[in-house]
């Protein structure tokens, strides 16, 4: 797996799941990444661990959790619910990781960060276009086959 680009994931959740009361933490190390939760009686509400992996094992757990497997950008492609102790969990199309948190707060931080995307890309567009006018939506598509319109 190629390298995830932390700093763009890290800005999504700091300009929306930190300013609305989350807490995630990051596993950072190849141990912190290989115990994640392990240990743990539970998580605090609003409280999640961010682990670069595609994969997920809930071997040794004590408790369910809720899974938001994320792209290299920070978007979210899907969100496993209520992940009971003793199975395992993969996602291929995240490139970007998984956050763990509590079973239940999981489609909370994916709207949050799905709502944060959505606002990244009408900045880009917006940029990319050059102007205020130039949004979704605006620009004239080129004719069929050569007609004029």
């Amino acid at each position: 797996m190629r390298r995830i680009e932390a700093s763009r994931i890290d800005q999504a959740w700091h300009t929306t799941a930190a300013d609305r009361g989350w807490r995630i933490e990051r596993a950072r190390t190849r141990r912190e990444r290989a115990r994640g939760l392990l240990g743990r009686s539970g998580l605090a509400p609003r409280h999640g661990l961010w682990i670069g992996t595609r994969s997920v094992h809930m071997v040794g757990m004590r408790f369910a959790i809720d899974l938001i497997w994320i792209d290299r950008r920070g978007a979210v492609r899907r969100v496993d619910r209520d992940v009971r102790p003793g199975r395992m969990r993969t996602c291929l199309a995240a490139s970007g990781g998984v956050v763990e948190v509590g079973a239940g707060d999981g489609p909370c931080l994916a709207a949050l960060l799905a709502e944060s995307d959505a606002a990244r890309l009408r900045a880009d567009t917006h940029r990319a276009a050059g102007g205020p006018d130039s949004g979704p939506g605006t620009a004239r598509r080129p004719p069929k086959h050569g007609r004029a319109a």
